[in-house]
């Protein structure tokens, strides 16, 4: 009655705010901050503050881990040398290779990550995928460096601490950054699923977006426009059928759609869609979940035992 199509469209619609909210909070931002492109740059920056503490630290002497991880970071090039040894290969693998040392000055190297991630951010913005993403594990490989170093040579808890939350920070930015519409400000669940699937690191609330989205895609859809409630078909069958009938009552045909929709998904029957067990009635399982309205929305195909419940320990947090 309600119509799959649409119901899972409007439920994609409500969701995408939630979905905004908790990538915001996964970034520490206030929820009626904007979230673009700039908001994640200023992020970063202020991340950035921890990495400076770690400057006086002294010389790292990296670990062979570190050799195989800047190599790592450009075999997209490289690797096709084996077989076209003629082939020319980007400047980023030059640049990438000069990394390689017997030991450095953790100072120095916290300025080369932020060279690095300046790069990478301005490749990412050309379109240049690979380049960005070998500028990034070149940064990275620097960071685990210095975090070995870290650890060897004792240092405070909170100076190590302060520098691995940092890190977690920085790296969350770049993770809602592949997933953001830069324009709308929306973040997608479906690109963050897509990462889960691809055994990228996720945690929090981007991995809580992540799991809702893989087991609820109909209804985390990216929307390029906001649903409308009444089709043209609605208007076609509801005049046709007064047309016909020569009686304005299947008029109301055209409100029956669009208020099922709204019942499906409204905080009462979703709160008692979510709750285990199926032998209460439904109005002795509505009364007590009204609680508030940010929460994930299922759509109507949804309203299964297992589909039901997996939403509803997965995200009745939010």
């Amino acid at each position: 009655m309600s119509g799959k199509i649409k119901t899972a469209q409007t439920a994609s619609q409500k969701n995408q705010t939630v979905t905004d909210f908790a990538a915001k909070r996964a970034l520490g931002i206030p929820e009626d901050a904007p979230l673009n492109i700039d908001t994640l740059a200023a992020i970063r920056k202020r991340a950035g503050d921890a990495y400076e503490a770690v400057s006086s630290v002294g010389t790292v002497i990296p670990t062979q881990s570190y050799t195989k991880a800047i190599d790592n970071a450009v075999s997209p090039f490289t690797s096709q040398m084996r077989s076209f040894p003629g082939r020319k290969v980007p400047s980023v693998v030059d640049d990438i290779a000069s990394l390689k040392t017997n030991a450095f000055d953790a100072g120095d190297a916290v300025q080369t990550i932020k060279v690095l991630r300046a790069e990478a951010d301005k490749a990412y913005a050309a379109n240049d995928k690979m380049v960005g993403k070998a500028y990034k594990d070149a940064a990275a490989a620097l960071e685990d460096a210095i975090d070995s170093h870290l650890v060897k040579s004792g240092a405070p808890s909170d100076l190590l601490g302060a520098y691995r939350d940092a890190r977690q920070t920085i790296a969350k930015t770049y993770t809602v950054q592949k997933a953001l519409n830069d324009a709308t400000g929306n973040v997608s669940a479906p690109v963050l699923a897509g990462m889960l699937k691809n055994q990228k690191p996720l945690s929090g609330e981007l991995l809580d977006i992540a799991k809702y989205s893989q087991a609820f895609p109909k209804a985390t859809q990216m929307l390029k426009e906001s649903p409308k409630q009444v089709s043209p078909l609605d208007y076609a069958v509801a005049g046709g059928s007064a047309i016909t009938s020569g009686n304005v009552a299947p008029l109301a045909m055209l409100g029956i759609r669009p208020a099922v929709r709204s019942a499906l998904l409204s905080e009462p029957v979703q709160r008692a869609a979510m709750v285990p067990g199926y032998s209460q009635s439904l109005l002795s399982r509505t009364l007590p979940g009204l609680v508030n309205n940010d929460m994930f929305r299922i759509s109507a195909p949804a309203f299964g035992m297992s589909g039901g419940l997996l939403g509803a320990n997965l995200l009745q947090q939010y």
